[in-house]
């Protein structure tokens, strides 16, 4: 097959085009970070997942810690605001380091607990590392944070491509207690083995927790860390996946930036105009997702 002078012609001017075009139209056809969602795990494991939401509270948090010390066998996973985190160790410096020495897990709830879709990119990548700074404040030392929980369950596309960027698994939940309820209410009696249950840091979720124990121990179940559940929900033992966690708690610790003198902490962030529209909850266990990095939209 021979070439045409017009063929040669088209050719050659399609591939000026591209140069031309390559560097605006090159970026976004990159592809984009993906992470997975994960609300609840296999109903046939006996285990139940208990998650702590803001801890706003210092002696809320202390009567949660108090209550759990008296239960040892049980593991729960914490996403507290760093604004709060501060807090309570301004008043006790030591209760953060007493959970974590007790089995307890940390996630990331960011540090000021705005509405996830009125927060851009730039904002949350500040966001993320003053929430690290002050849970490494508060143990010591930076411990490898495996889940994110977007506040008000709004999963906006500016809170998914940070926890795609930086590794982090989107937490959700399968069961709620939003206020006080009887202990023979179905919302407390109707616990499922793998649901993934969401608490806050108040009087009302600690009575509904003090209910419902002993439903999970009726049933023979085991309260465990989020991370425990999604390693028996992938038939993973638990701890053995140690090469992958090093590589992200190495990405993680090599992204957190030095605080220079002077350096200006944003805990009053201004707020953002056109913020993208929130995404809705309507995805299955550990399901990936992508979003085009340039594009915000529902899901």
């Amino acid at each position: 097959m021979t070439m045409t002078r017009r063929d040669f012609l088209k050719l050659a001017l399609g591939a000026a085009a591209w140069a031309v075009v390559k560097p605006v139209v090159g970026p976004t056809l990159a592809a984009a970070p993906t992470t997975s969602l994960f609300e609840k795990a296999d109903r046939a494991l006996p285990y139940v997942a208990l998650t702590l939401d803001d801890m706003w509270d210092y002696g809320m948090l202390a009567e949660f810690e108090a209550f759990l010390a008296e239960r040892p066998h049980i593991r729960v996973t914490f996403f507290p605001v760093g604004r709060a985190v501060m807090a309570a160790t301004a008043v006790d410096p030591d209760i953060w380091k007493r959970l974590a020495r007790q089995g307890h897990e940390i996630g990331y709830h960011t540090h000021d607990h705005r509405r996830p879709d009125q927060v851009s990119d730039e904002e949350y990548a500040l966001d993320w590392q003053y929430w690290r700074y002050a849970v490494q404040q508060a143990l010591g030392y930076m411990p490898l944070v495996r889940f994110g929980r977007p506040p008000f369950g709004i999963l906006s596309g500016s809170f998914y491509r940070l926890c795609a960027e930086q590794g982090l698994m989107i937490a959700m939940w399968s069961r709620s207690w939003p206020r006080r309820l009887p202990e023979d209410h179905p919302a407390l009696t109707g616990i499922k083995q793998g649901d993934v249950v969401l608490l806050h840091g108040n009087n009302f979720d600690l009575e509904n927790l003090q209910a419902a124990l002993p439903v999970v121990a009726a049933e023979g179940w085991t309260a465990v860390t989020l991370t425990h559940l999604h390693a028996l929900h992938h038939n993973q033992p638990f701890g053995q996946r140690r090469s992958r966690l090093r590589r992200a708690r190495r990405r993680q610790l090599y992204s957190l930036p030095r605080l220079g003198r002077g350096a200006k902490r944003p805990f009053a962030p201004s707020k953002i105009k056109n913020a993208p529209p929130p995404l809705t909850k309507n995805c299955l266990p550990c399901r990936q997702t992508q979003f085009p990095p340039t594009e915000r939209h529902n899901e």
